[in-house]
C-alpha cells in the first residue's frame, strides 16, 4: 500500500527512523524553496518509539544536534512521520542565515535527507561514524563539536 503524501508545514516534528527500531526527532524550522527547494531542519539528541508524542518542550537547545538545510523527499514521503507542530525552534542559532538569504542562497550546502538517517545513526552508534568517503564527514554536520557523542564507531584512523 502506497503512503499518502504527509501534509507538513513550518514547525511540523517528525520522526526519523532509525535502524535499530528506534526514532530519533526533527523539526522543520523554514521553508527554503530558493535553495533547492530543501528545507531547513533541526535534529535533536532524542529517541522515542515510532509514532509517540513529542512535546515543544522535549525540544529544548541542550539537545538540539544538528541543523542542516535538506531534502523534503522523506517528510513528503511519510517515512519521517508527523509527531506533532509546534512553532518553530532555535532558528536563530543559524546565524549564517541572513547572509545566505541575501546571497539568494548561494553557498548553501543541502545535506540529502537519507544521508541524515545515517548521520542520525552513527550518532547513536548504530553505524561507523568515519565510513564515508571523506571520514569527518558526519561531524561537520554536527551543530557544534562538542555534541560529538562518546559512543561513536570508528573504522580508520584519522590523523590530525
Amino acid at each position: 500500500m502506497a503512503r499518502r503524501r504527509a501534509k507538513w508545514s513550518e514547525g511540523s516534528v517528525f520522526s526519523v527512523p532509525q535502524s535499530d527500531g528506534l526514532c530519533s526527532v526533527g523539526q522543520v524550522l523554514k521553508l527554503t524553496p530558493g535553495a533547492l527547494n530543501s528545507v531547513i531542519c533541526a535534529f535533536y539528541d532524542i529517541r522515542v518509539k515510532p509514532g509517540a508524542a513529542v512535546s515543544a518542550d522535549d525540544l529544548s537547545a541542550d539537545k538540539l544536534v544538528s541543523m542542516q538545510f535538506t531534502t523534503p523527499d522523506l517528510l513528503n514521503s511519510g517515512i519521517w512521520a508527523l509527531a506533532g507542530q509546534f512553532a518553530p525552534k532555535h532558528l536563530e542559532r543559524m546565524t549564517w542565515l541572513p547572509a545566505l538569504e541575501k546571497a539568494d542562497f548561494v553557498g548553501a550546502v543541502v545535506i540529502g535527507s537519507g544521508n541524515i538517517g545515517e548521520f542520525l545513526d552513527a550518532f547513536y552508534g548504530l553505524r561507523a561514524w568515519d565510513d564515508y568517503a571523506d571520514p569527518a564527514y558526519f561531524g561537520k554536520l554536527l551543530l557544534t563539536q562538542n555534541k560529538k557523542p562518546s559512543r561513536l564507531i570508528l573504522t580508520k584512523i584519522v590523523k590530525g
